[in-house]
C-alpha cells in the first residue's frame, strides 16, 4: 500500500512541479516557498528543467535496515518496576565484559581454532548493554564497519570474519551484513496504481460526505445514531497487537464518550505536513 500510494503521490508533485515551472519559470526559479510546498531540492528542481514532459515513476526501489528484535530487559524491568523490552539491534547494542571491558556485537562465535564450530559467550562474564553509555554510536559502527575475512596464516584456511567490535572468536558473516539487505526494486503495474486511486478516493469521499452529516445532526441522539451507521466501532482489534488508543472511550464512561477531549488524553491533530499548513 505505502510502496503504490508514495509513488503515485510524488509522481503527481513532480508533475505539478514541472507544470507550475513551464508555466512561469521566472516566478518559480528559486523561491523557496514553492519548493517547500512541492517538497523538492534544487537538484530536482534543475531535473525536472530539463524535461520535456512530466516525469513518469518506473519502479520503488527499497532500501533495508533490520532494526532487530525486542527482547525482554532483566535489569530495565528490575529498575522500573514493569516488564520492559529492549531493541537488541547490533547498530545500538553489544555484549560487554565487565572485567576486562571487551565488546562483542554477538553472543555466538566460531571458535578461534579453525574448526568452524560455534559456541557463546559465558553468561556470568558477559552482558548485554547499550553501547552509547560507554562510547558514541559513531565509534561502535566504526568497528562493526572494520570487520574482514581472517584467513590461517598455516594452511590459508578461512575461519570466519575477524571484526573489531567482536573481542571473542570469529563472525560466520560480517556483522553489518546482517543488517542492510540488498534493495529490492518493484516496478509499477498501472492497473493496481488505477485502481488503488480510484478506491482511495471514492473512501475519502464517503468518509467526508458522512463528517458532514454527523456533524449538520439536529440533536445528539441522531448523531450518535449517525455515527453507529456511518462510522462502526470495530473490536476486531482492541488488545491486538496492541491496546487500541480508542479503548478507554469505546469501554468508558458517559463522561469520556462524550467528551474524550476533556479528558486530556487526547488531543485534536494538529497539521504538519508543508500542504496541509499551507493549504
Amino acid at each position: 500500500m505505502q510502496g503504490l500510494s508514495e509513488g503515485v503521490e510524488i509522481e503527481r508533485r513532480l508533475a505539478r512541479a514541472w507544470e507550475l515551472m513551464k508555466k512561469d519559470p521566472e516566478k518559480f526559479w528559486g523561491a523557496p516557498a514553492q519548493a517547500q510546498v512541492l517538497g523538492i531540492s534544487s537538484p530536482v528542481e534543475r531535473f525536472l528543467r530539463g524535461l520535456d514532459s512530466a516525469p513518469r515513476i518506473l519502479a520503488i526501489r527499497y532500501e533495508y535496515l533490520l532494526k532487530g528484535e525486542r527482547w525482554r530487559d532483566k535489569d530495565l524491568s528490575a529498575q522500573l518496576g514493569f516488564d520492559c523490552r529492549s531493541q537488541r539491534s547490533p547498530l545500538v547494542r553489544g555484549y560487554l565484559n565487565v572485567q576486562s571491558s571487551d565488546w562483542n556485537c554477538s553472543w555466538d562465535y566460531l571458535k578461534p581454532d579453525g574448526t568452524g564450530e560455534t559456541s557463546k559467550l559465558n553468561y556470568r562474564s558477559w552482558r548485554s548493554e547499550p553501547v552509547w553509555e560507554h562510547m558514541s554510536v559513531k565509534e561502535w559502527i566504526d568497528r562493526l564497519d572494520d570487520s574482514a575475512p581472517a584467513v590461517s596464516g598455516d594452511t590459508g584456511q578461512e575461519l570466519g570474519i575477524k571484526s573489531a567490535a567482536q573481542a571473542t572468536g570469529y563472525l560466520a558473516r560480517d556483522p553489518l551484513d546482517e543488517l542492510f539487505i540488498p534493495p529490492v526494486i518493484v516496478y509499477r503495474n498501472e492497473d493496481d496504481l488505477r485502481d488503488l486511486v480510484e478506491q482511495m478516493e471514492s473512501q475519502e469521499r464517503r468518509v467526508a460526505e458522512s463528517v458532514a452529516r454527523v456533524e449538520a445532526a439536529a440533536d445528539e441522539g441522531s448523531r450518535r445514531s449517525l455515527l453507529n451507521q456511518l462510522f462502526p466501532q470495530t473490536r476486531r482489534a482492541c488488545e491486538y497487537p496492541t491496546t487500541c488508543a480508542m479503548a478507554k472511550i469505546c469501554y468508558g464512561g458517559e463522561d469520556i464518550r462524550s467528551r474524550p477531549l476533556e479528558s486530556g488524553l487526547y488531543t485534536v491533530r494538529v497539521p504538519n505536513h508543508p500542504v496541509e499548513v499551507i493549504s
